[in-house]
């Protein structure tokens, strides 16, 4: 049986479907994701690039493409950031570990004893970097609030 971005590819012009496949893509069986994938390759919808220094390859979308190549010509962002846990730029591990060789996992759900930092921890972004970690956090005793800032 078909996955959603399946069945969207195979009932809407392709012309029209170009991001709604995208989003469905992740109810997708692992092996459909991929076969999906290659298909927007093979029909340039995504462009394949490499980062320095990363050995594996990452697709944008080829509409974007100009977009990220602009980046290129930005000044890196400069003070400091506290990124939030539920921030896009953190749902792939493999991605931040590539571009920032930086692990971060977000451990609310993860039992206390088991922590390795805290529930709530945010990574540091400093000058285009992740650098470390801050934990928020509140004493209800002393009614006032704590951080735990962490720096590997």
């Amino acid at each position: 049986m078909p996955c959603p971005a399946q069945k969207v590819c195979q009932s809407v012009p392709f012309v029209q479907c170009r991001r709604r496949p995208l989003r469905l893509a992740a109810k997708c069986p692992a092996a459909v994701r991929r076969g999906l994938h290659q298909q927007f390759v093979d029909n340039g919808t995504f462009t394949e690039i490499q980062i320095e220094g990363v050995k594996r390859s990452y697709a944008v979308l080829t509409e974007d493409l100009p977009e990220l190549l602009n980046c290129l010509e930005l000044e890196t962002p400069r003070g400091i950031h506290f990124i939030s846990p539920l921030d896009s730029l953190l749902w792939y591990r493999e991605r931040i570990v590539d571009v920032y060789d930086f692990y971060y996992r977000w451990e609310i759900y993860t039992p206390k004893e088991k922590r390795t930092y805290g529930a709530y921890v945010m990574p540091i972004l400093m000058d285009g970097n992740l650098v470390g970690r801050m934990d928020p956090l509140f004493d209800r005793k002393k009614r006032h609030p704590e951080y735990s800032i962490n720096f590997p």
